[in-house]
């Protein structure tokens, strides 16, 4: 796997963290879950709200993964439960099937194994 570079390893631990790969028909999907919550904290000179500075975040994540991916990636607000990345294929194209390989047969973060090539110092 001498391509899994650091936007790929990127892209995959953003996976392997919160999301989950669907596939219906012709349509193949990545959803990336960013949990928020009514937290606002307070600085010396200013406060954050976190629900704003998530979608701020995820206004960069986004581009890094369309750079990527070479295909759009919407930020979706969940309501009260934060954000989500949506990745939308609607071939099964070279990307959707490295990440398969990559991912194996798991669908969901609750599933899916850590690689081992994501602790191997000297691949870097």
């Amino acid at each position: 796997m001498d391509y899994f570079d650091a936007d790929v390893a990127y892209l995959t631990g953003l996976i392997l963290a919160r999301g989950q790969l669907i596939e219906q028909g012709d349509d193949r999907r990545i959803i990336i879950e960013f949990p928020a919550s009514a937290l606002t904290v307070e600085g010396i000179d200013t406060s954050y709200d976190q629900s704003i500075e998530t979608k701020l975040g995820l206004v960069d994540i986004a581009f890094r993964l369309r750079n990527l991916l070479e295909t759009d990636v919407d930020i979706l607000s969940s309501g009260q439960e934060g954000y989500y990345l949506l990745v939308r294929f609607m071939r099964p194209n070279m990307i959707w099937r490295n990440l398969r390989l990559i991912l194996g047969e798991a669908t969901l973060f609750g599933a899916f194994r850590v690689l081992q090539i994501l602790f191997d110092l000297s691949s870097g």
